[in-house]
């Protein structure tokens, strides 16, 4: 019975909302009444709500919703849950029947926001972290791709930073690093990102290429009543020249660098190289290593075989590759995923693994968050893409299939 349903849910007949539970009414802010399921929604997610409902009485399936809400005092949260059609009969009387289950996802979805802010900031100097450099190395790519023009990463590196740290300690590297982190912003135009990548290096995307101006990075810095005054040594990238995906641009720009500290320090250079003769490099966003491995052989060289996939889409996603080529991946990702978890469950038969309901139900689970993961790709950043991907993976191998090779090697299995 929907009464007994212990979230907000209510029977959807022709559009029209027909019948709710009281945690529905609760959630809403409303009186039991008879609306179109389009009152419950703002603005143009009236007219997609809508839309949700067809596809999911011709196929006779289920699909999952999220639009921003309205409740009946004009207050607006963000509302998740799923649509199923109902067969006629079931505690229903009319053919195509749906029931709508839905959820206040207001607070999750804030948490979320404030995560990916701390994933995306570096704590000591507040500025840009690597991973956000990456993605915004990206989308600048992506852009001049489209737009023409040119673009140039700078990679910095404070010279003799590890002599300030051993005379006056870490809290003294530490007031250098957040004023040189805000130096470098204050000399940035609108578009271009200034990125601490770890330790004493930072890096630069400047979206306009023009003459270049003197910084001031070097300039006397207070320091426990004294000052000091680092040297920095840059290496410089261009777009189209030193290469056409993220990980050459870098690499060009880093050795450039490595160039110029070689040449004495406090100084700039540019890369030499050509992107054609630094074509195929690539850095990956993770390794396989035996630290991975469970112990049976097939489900080893299949998990090696996902993180490839992993890592390949990870290539095309910094490369800029369209999203027709995304969506290949990640329709090979996910049917490599499906034979996989079908082999693991037949073992799970064959030798009678008891218990193993979870694991399996674990992977249909696995297999919704792949497809909603390719389905949002467009929405998602590259690095929350590529880190959800890890997680999906390497999660579920220490969650489940350690212990399931545990048993499975009890009983002979390698």
């Amino acid at each position: 019975m929907l009464e007994e349903n212990l979230v907000p849910a209510c029977v959807v007949s022709q559009g029209m909302l027909v019948h709710a539970n009281d945690r529905f009414w609760e959630l809403f802010g409303r009186t039991p009444e008879r609306i179109s399921i389009a009152d419950l929604a703002i603005g143009d997610e009236r007219e997609r709500l809508l839309q949700l409902v067809a596809p999911v009485l011709d196929a006779g399936t289920r699909a999952g919703i999220h639009f921003q809400a309205r409740r009946g005092d004009g207050t607006r949260f963000d509302a998740e849950g799923e649509i199923v059609r109902v067969a006629a009969g079931a505690n229903t009387t009319e053919e195509g029947t749906l029931v709508m289950t839905v959820a206040n996802v207001t607070p999750r979805r804030r948490s979320l926001m404030e995560l990916q802010s701390l994933a995306f900031t570096d704590p000591l100097t507040g500025i840009s972290n690597r991973a956000l450099f990456l993605d915004r190395l990206r989308t600048t790519l992506l852009q001049a791709r489209r737009q023409g023009g040119g673009f140039a990463i700078l990679v910095c590196d404070l010279d003799q930073f590890k002599n300030i740290n051993d005379a006056m300690g870490h809290d003294a590297g530490d007031t250098v690093l957040k004023a040189v982190a805000q130096r470098i912003s204050g000399m940035l135009r609108d578009g271009d990102t200034v990125a601490r990548m770890g330790g004493d290096e930072f890096a630069v995307v400047v979206t306009r290429l023009g003459q270049a101006k003197d910084a001031a990075v070097g300039e006397p810095i207070p320091v426990k009543e004294t000052s000091v005054q680092p040297g920095v040594s840059v290496g410089i990238a261009t777009w189209p020249d030193n290469g056409d995906d993220v990980d050459t641009l870098y690499l060009q720009a880093d050795a450039a660098l490595f160039t110029a500290k070689r040449a004495g320090r406090n100084r700039y250079g540019f890369a030499e190289m050509r992107g054609a003769e630094t074509a195929g490099v690539y850095i990956p966003f993770f390794e396989w290593s035996e630290a991975h491995a469970v112990g049976i052989t097939v489900m080893d060289e299949q998990h090696q075989r996902l993180a490839a996939m992993i890592n390949a889409l990870g290539k095309a996603l910094k490369s800029g590759a369209e999203r027709e080529q995304l969506v290949v991946l990640f329709g090979e990702l996910s049917s490599y995923a499906q034979m996989h978890f079908a082999a693991e469950e037949a073992l799970m038969d064959q030798f009678r693994v008891p218990e193993t309901e979870h694991h399996k139900g674990e992977h249909y689970r696995l297999l919704d968050d792949l497809l909603a993961l390719s389905i949002n790709m467009d929405s998602r950043s590259m690095v929350l893409t590529m880190r959800h991907l890890q997680n999906w993976l390497f999660r579920h191998i220490e969650a489940a299939d350690r212990p399931l090779a545990i048993r499975l090697r009890q009983q002979g299995v390698a």
